[in-house]
């Protein structure tokens, strides 16, 4: 006699492999959009923190280091920001640092960035002259 179709515990192990696989699935999708989160927040506090070097560096502001703020001229109120400056070690160069962070996700959301500028204030000549 010839066996047409499936039978019900066919039927039913296909339905649990492919239920098992669905979940699989979703769980999978749940970590991506986390992981994307993360690297969202990561990229933004990079750009804040950028911008906000940036900011110091053109407005000479970097003269009166250290300072600390929020980001609220952003849209980021509950975002901080703090700025440093330290001597590189090199003659008339110092490192200005600026990290960014968000305190709600400290360990996801900071950033840090740091430039070299050369300070004119401590500039002498070879003859130990100021210019």
């Amino acid at each position: 006699m010839a066996k047409n179709g499936f039978t019900l515990l066919e039927v039913l192990a296909s339905v649990v492999l492919l239920a098992v696989g669905i979940v699989a699935c979703l769980g999978a999708f749940g970590e991506i959009a986390r992981t994307e989160y993360k690297n969202r927040l990561r990229e933004e506090a990079q750009r804040y923190a950028v911008a906000k070097i940036d900011e110091l560096l053109a407005t000479g502001d970097f003269s009166v280091l250290p300072s600390s703020g929020n980001l609220a001229e952003y849209g980021r109120e509950n975002w901080n920001w703090e700025a440093t400056s330290q001597p590189s070690g090199v003659a008339n160069l110092d490192a200005v640092a600026v990290i960014v962070e968000d305190p709600r996700n400290p360990n996801i959301a900071s950033a840090e960035v740091t430039r070299l500028v050369f300070r004119y204030d401590n500039l002498t000549t070879t003859n130990g002259d100021t210019p």
